[in-house]
């Protein structure tokens, strides 16, 4: 992939973002919103508040604002 996201907009849900993102690494950040993964291939290992997680493709993790992953 080319770019780093592409971001989706419907009128239906106006504030709703769509990221679309194929990524090896991301150091740890945190935001204002809520964010919901859902992995479409690939497995996953992602720190969050001190635990570890595992994902593989079909799986989703929600991380609630202001949490640090």
């Amino acid at each position: 992939m080319n770019h780093e996201f592409e971001l989706v907009q419907h009128p239906e849900f106006k504030h709703v973002n769509l990221l679309l993102v194929d990524l090896g690494y991301r150091s740890s950040h945190f935001h204002t919103e809520i964010e919901l993964c859902v992995f479409l291939e690939g497995d996953t290992t992602i720190y969050s508040n001190r635990e570890t997680y595992h994902t593989k493709p079909g799986e989703f993790i929600l991380f609630n604002a202001n949490e640090p992953h």
